[in-house]
């Protein structure tokens, strides 16, 4: 896991390049006996995206 930020009545969590921890999110949450509603990942938008793989950097 890389980040977690409260949204008030969401979490949102970011994982590393490469990692994806669906289980890992929903079990965790429920052993703290937090109720999981659903789990929704996160639609990056195609500039988004260019913008990470590129870093920023276009010729």
């Amino acid at each position: 896991v890389e980040d977690v930020k409260d949204l008030g009545q969401e979490i949102s969590v970011s994982f590393r390049d490469g990692e994806c921890g669906d289980g890992l999110i929903a079990r965790t949450l429920v052993e703290g006996d937090l109720d999981v509603v659903s789990l929704v990942p996160e639609q990056v938008k195609l500039d988004d995206a260019f913008l990470q793989l590129t870093k920023g950097i276009v010729h």
